[in-house]
């Protein structure tokens, strides 16, 4: 029993160790204003916020946007459902 209980601590302890390591190496994201030109010609001035698992582009003023695969930028709601929606 005794065995068995020390068993059980030190995978608890491993996995703790896992999760906190994983963590504590996340690396955010530069939040300089870069110079965008969409296929239009068109130039946008966006910012990549997050960091190498979870990011997204904003724009100067803090709008969110989602590229449309067709070379664009297009602002975006998030309705109740948390999934970000082109606003066309």
């Amino acid at each position: 029993m005794e065995k068995y209980l020390i068993t059980l601590l030190l995978k608890g302890i491993i996995i703790s160790l896992f999760f906190t390591v994983n963590i504590a190496f996340v690396v955010p994201a530069h939040l300089t204003p870069r110079l965008y030109t969409m296929s239009d010609g068109t130039s946008i001035t966006l910012i990549v916020t997050g960091d190498e698992k979870v990011n997204w582009i904003e724009t100067i003023d803090g709008y969110t946007l989602l590229a449309d695969g067709k070379g664009y930028y297009n602002n975006t709601i998030q309705p109740t459902t948390n999934n970000l929606i082109i606003l066309l």
